[in-house]
This record gives structure tokens, C-alpha cells and sequence, in this order.
């Protein structure tokens, strides 16, 4: 465990507050984030999914897509995130999901609904001692905030290991394939997705009624069809691009 993760426990962090605000300066101004299988009803409404490669392991994970530039969040608008839903790997920030470690200061350590132990992150930009919300009241007890977050966190796990299942499943049934997108942004400039993979339509509709069958047996084809929906929002994502490049070229006029 990294120094500057650590157990959450109320002698060491009786004081700490957690900033909640939005903003690049906590790290948001990304163009693409982890996502789990329990979120997509949510995220397929208003973000492109899709699948990318893990370049140190190989293996798939399931991702929204936020912006087209290595540094760019066209969801995040200055302080504003601009949608109903925000990921829940950017909503539990700071905290992370411990397990199996030990440090000098577990006393009295708060555990997750799952029984890993929160973590914290204690070098984040979110975390004060002046403003934000308190972890702890007084007598030691929870706060409603970190309540919340423990409510949040009990999620990662189960969900994880269920989204592994199901890009196992989806692998065994040949539906990931490699996506193929170009754009052309009103200013002229052109940008090609790579790396990127998203469910094999054609295959989908080859699979036999057995196949469609298992894959609603495990709750696997709402998801299939979520993600499948979901690139319709890439057209949005456009156009929060081009807006962004029409209101620089504003500034410079």
C-alpha cells in the first residue's frame, strides 16, 4: 500500500474533511473512465460505453467515454459536471476499498459493507482540514457523509467481479470487436477512436436460442443491449466537442 493510502480510522483522521466539488484540479479531466455492469443503466443514457485493454495485463475492462484528447472531460464544464449521472469510480474519490493490509494506525478502522476496510488517499487535493465534509463526528461515530460512502463503496466489489464475469461471457461468445470510428469536427480536424472495442452486432444476432438464453439466465443481455444503445451518445459527445471548439474560436475572434 502506497504511503499515502491508508486505513480509515478515527485516531488518525478524527480531522480530515473531504472536498466534493467538481473540477480538474481533482483529477476529473479525463477522457475515458472505469465503469461497472451495475451502473450502465444510468451511464448507457447519457455516455458512449465501450471496452479497452488493460496494456500492462491485456485484459478487457468496460469504459464511459468522456472526450476525445488525453486531458479532456467535455462532461466537466469548469466546477460543473454537465450529467444526471456521474461514475462511481469519480464519486468515491478519495476512498478506496483496503483489504488484507496493515498499518500502524488500524485502530478502530472503518470497514466497508463488504468487509475490505476504506482507505483513503490521504495526498488527494480533495482532502482539507478546513472545508469540505467531515468524516467523523465527535464521539467517533460515522458521519452521514462517510455513511454514504460506505453505502458506495460496498458496491465496488460484487459489482466488480460480476463485470469480469460478464466480459468473460461476452468473450466466450466472440462479441467483442474492434470499433472502427472516424470524426470530423466542424473546425475541420479529424480525430479516429483506437483501441477501442464494442459488442458485435452481426454476431449477437447469429447466437442460438440456447446462447440468448444463457445470456439472459445470467442477466447478461440487458447489459449486452445497454452497451449497444449506449453509442448513441457518442453523437453528444461530438457535440460537446464542437461546442468547445466553437466557443475557443469565439474567444480568439
Amino acid at each position: 500500500m502506497s504511503n499515502s493510502i491508508e486505513i480509515l480510522n478515527y485516531p488518525a483522521h478524527a480531522q480530515l474533511k473531504v472536498i466534493t466539488g467538481r473540477g480538474a484540479e481533482y483529477g476529473e479531466n479525463i477522457n475515458n473512465i472505469p465503469v461497472l455492469i451495475h451502473e450502465l443503466k444510468n451511464l448507457a443514457h447519457e455516455y458512449p460505453l465501450c471496452f479497452m485493454k488493460d496494456p500492462d495485463t491485456g485484459q478487457f475492462n468496460l469504459y464511459s467515454l468522456l472526450g476525445f484528447a488525453p486531458e479532456e472531460n467535455l462532461y466537466l464544464d469548469k466546477n460543473i459536471w454537465d450529467a444526471n449521472y456521474i461514475p462511481l469510480h469519480i464519486q468515491r474519490q478519495p476512498f478506496i476499498v483496503g483489504r488484507h493490509h496493515t498499518t500502524e494506525n488500524a485502530e478502530q478502522p472503518s470497514k466497508a459493507r463488504n468487509d475490505g476496510f476504506i482507505s483513503i488517499n490521504t495526498q488527494s487535493k480533495r482532502i482539507s482540514h478546513t472545508q469540505g465534509e467531515p468524516l467523523f463526528n465527535s464521539d467517533g461515530t460515522p458521519t452521514a457523509y462517510l455513511n454514504s460512502i460506505n453505502e458506495l463503496l460496498s458496491q465496488l466489489t460484487p459489482s466488480e467481479i460480476l463485470t469480469k464475469a460478464f466480459i468473460t461471457q461476452l468473450l466466450n461468445h466472440q462479441l467483442l470487436e474492434a470499433a472502427r470510428i472516424n470524426i470530423a469536427f466542424n473546425d475541420g480536424s479529424i480525430f479516429s477512436y483506437e483501441g477501442i472495442y464494442t459488442i458485435n452486432t452481426d454476431r449477437l444476432n447469429s447466437l442460438s436460442e440456447k446462447e440468448i438464453n444463457q445470456l439472459q439466465e445470467q442477466h447478461f443481455l440487458a447489459p449486452t443491449q445497454l452497451i449497444i444503445h449506449s453509442l448513441k451518445q457518442l453523437q453528444r459527445l461530438i457535440d460537446l466537442k464542437n461546442n468547445r471548439l466553437q466557443g475557443k474560436k469565439n474567444e480568439t475572434a
